[in-house]
C-alpha cells in the first residue's frame, strides 16, 4: 500500500476505473491470505513435531483465536499504510513496531 502509494500507482488504478472500495477490499484480502498462509505452516509445523501447546488446545478455539489476530493484524497494516506516505518510514515504523511487540 506505501508503496502504491509513494509511486503513485493508485492514483493511476482510480484513473484507470477503479474503485476506492475494491482497492481497500483487495489489499484487505491480500493481508489476510498472507497472514493465513503463515499461520497455517506454524501450526503445520508445530503439531508435525509435537508442541505440546497444539495438542492441549481445543483446535476450534485456537482457530477462533488465530482468525481474531489475523483480521485485527490486516486492519492495523491498512491503518499503518493509510498514515505512511514514504516507502523509508514504513521500513523504520515495522522495525520499530516489530521491536516493540517482541520486547
Amino acid at each position: 500500500c506505501v508503496y502504491e502509494k509513494a509511486e503513485g500507482l493508485r492514483e493511476f488504478m482510480k484513473a484507470m476505473g477503479m474503485q476506492t472500495s475494491h482497492y481497500w477490499i483487495s489489499n484487505y484480502i491480500f493481508f489476510f491470505a498472507l497472514y493465513t498462509v503463515v499461520t497455517s505452516c506454524f501450526w503445520i509445523a508445530g503439531a508435525a513435531i509435537g508442541m505440546r501447546f497444539f495438542s492441549v488446545s481445543d483446535p476450534v478455539l485456537m482457530l477462533l483465536l488465530l482468525v481474531g489476530w489475523g483480521l485485527s493484524l490486516a486492519s492495523l497494516a491498512i491503518l499503518i499504510s493509510a498514515l505512511i506516505s514514504s516507502r523509508r518510514v514504513a521500513s523504520v515504523v515495522g522495525y520499530v513496531l516489530a521491536l516493540i511487540g517482541s520486547a
